[in-house]
């Protein structure tokens, strides 16, 4: 489900400053704490609920930081180091308790989406699998062609995957032989026909035959985007080029991957924009500076946001209180808690009006207005009138609507075409879409007639790939490959491809976990707000 952009969203701390939707007051994780308090009951605990609630905060935090821990690895190749749960954490966790208590939450909510560009499963011959802390790769008959022998696994990419084996990492090919030698700290994939490779304290890059183009010589390192590579030696960051050349000298504080040909800089806490030659586009000036992928430059000063264009000519002054990215040629933009919409050219074209909205998705975005959502056009016309709890925007011509905490779909005229009769649904793909009944999952078709029948605890893809597979979970809290019949096409995993866990890890439990917020249980058993009597959500 598209994300609402609210006036409660949070900030998080990143290099190139914060998302540029991710945005709040240092008030706002009072208010939310308070409203959650009383959305689960628990108001009438006082200061002591308070006290009990920061307490289990705190050591949930500790599981966040056993997790940074185990990454640090990775984090210190990439360098985009997020001190997203120290900044943002209580506000993230206090919002999902909101959410949860006004209703709002879809179970696609807690899913990795599966829309966009990635719309096959198999985009290479084999997918990653994990079973018991043991990861190998199946094919599209579910059929283990690389056995289940490694500490841990990557995807294919040009036909090679980074595997873990003794604690060391190297490559394999298709056929599961060994392509590089497991030697080294870390690997990452391969992109450009070249890999980051972690080789004692140093990072390094090799080709596809393991050999050495690049010394293992800077402290972090990046992949290669759009031909350059973002490094750091001696403390500073700049950019090679695929021979290790410095193309732009190491001279940045921290330095961003290059979008569309640019990217955003930071010297003495500033930040700023730069083209591949090195070119100072936009001075070093800002306290955030955020690259969209069609070259526009997200800008914040004294925490208001404005953007500049790919020549770095400020179109928008930093004035709003929040935004979000240009999907469909518009920008959702906030102002004193109400949204509406900009073009490219900074001019507001739907007025700032809106409790909520979503980005533009195929020519509409959700509105809210005093709680109830409705559809608009580019042009600010309602397509569906906001009379919802919540409407999501098309896909394959029916936008999933909830009405009475029941969900259903309708069409482009506003006509329900299939009744709001379920508890959950799910965006339709390959005309397929995953609905649910009382506490189970399956899937209809666009005349709402039954195709598998509602057994699957979750559908954890959300939709069904183009391939025709999509990933369920079962009652065991593992996950399954299915076809469009329901046939069940691999064993039952504990990961499939990027699908981890998402279920609380307490037994007997089948809530989500608050996983995106680095939490390994859902909000009851983190706030111990369940005596024990837990239900599917």
């Amino acid at each position: 489900m598209d994300e609402l952009l609210k006036d409660t969203n949070v900030e998080e701390s990143v290099p190139g400053g914060a998302e540029p939707d991710l945005v709040a007051e240092p008030e706002l994780a009072e208010e939310a704490v308070e409203e959650t308090a009383a959305g689960f009951d628990v108001a009438e605990e006082g200061a002591e609920v308070a006290d009990s609630v920061e307490e289990q905060v705190a050591e949930g935090f500790n599981v966040v930081e056993e997790a940074q821990e185990n990454d640090a690895a990775a984090e210190k190749k990439s360098g985009k180091i997020r001190d997203f749960f120290t900044v943002a954490g209580p506000v993230l966790v206090a919002l999902c308790f909101i959410a949860f208590a006004f209703g709002l939450f879809n179970m696609s909510n807690f899913f990795s989406k599966a829309l966009g560009d990635r719309m096959l499963l198999f985009e290479e011959k084999l997918i990653r699998v994990s079973a018991d802390d043991k990861w190998g790769f199946i094919n599209k008959k579910g059929e283990e062609k690389i056995a289940l022998e490694f500490e841990n696994a990557e995807d294919f990419t040009d036909g090679l995957a980074a595997v873990c084996k003794d604690g060391k990492w190297g490559f394999i090919n298709e056929k599961g032989k060994v392509a590089v030698d497991a030697k080294y700290q870390q690997a990452f994939s391969f992109v450009g026909g070249l890999a980051c490779v972690q080789d004692g304290e140093k990072y390094g890059y090799i080709n596809k035959k393991g050999k050495v183009i690049i010394e293992p010589q800077f402290e972090k390192a990046g992949d290669f985007a759009d031909g350059l590579a973002a490094v750091c030696k001696d403390g500073k960051w700049g950019y090679i080029n695929p021979k290790g050349k410095f193309v732009i000298e190491a001279q940045f504080a921290e330095a961003e991957d290059f979008k569309a040909g640019l990217a955003a800089v930071c010297k003495d806490g500033k930040w700023g924009m730069i083209n591949k030659k090195g070119k100072e586009l936009i001075a070093p000036a800002y306290d955030g500076v955020y690259m969209l992928d069609d070259g526009t430059a997200v800008i914040c000063a004294d925490e208001k946001w404005g953007f500049a264009d790919r020549k770095g000519k400020v179109v928008a002054e930093p004035q709003y209180d929040m935004c979000s990215v240009f999907a469909d040629g518009l920008m959702a933009v906030c102002k004193d808690n109400k949204w509406g919409f900009v073009d490219a050219k900074g001019k507001e074209v739907i007025e700032i009006q809106f409790d909520a909205v979503s980005d533009f998705n195929d020519g509409t975005a959700t509105v809210c207005v005093d709680e109830m959502c409705g559809l608009i056009n580019k042009k600010g016309a309602y397509i569906l009138e906001p009379r919802y709890m919540y409407v999501e925007h098309f896909s394959e011509g029916l936008a999933m609507v909830c009405q009475n905490g029941r969900w259903g779909y309708v069409n482009k005229k506003g006509t329900a075409v299939i009744p709001p009769l379920y508890s959950g649904t799910m965006n339709f793909g390959a005309k397929l879409a995953f609905v649910r009944s009382d506490d189970k999952w399956g899937v209809i078709n666009k005349k709402g007639e039954t195709v598998i029948e509602a057994t699957y605890l979750a559908p954890v893809s959300q939709i069904f790939y183009d391939d025709g597979f999509a990933v369920v979970a079962m009652d065991d809290k593992k996950y399954v490959m299915i076809d469009r019949k329901g046939k069940e096409i691999s064993q039952h995993y504990d990961v499939i491809r990027e699908y981890e866990p998402i279920f609380c890890e307490e037994e007997g439990c089948y809530n989500a976990a608050l996983i995106q917020y680095g939490f390994p249980v859902c909000q009851e058993h983190l706030f111990g707000m369940t005596d024990g009597g837990v239900v599917a959500e």
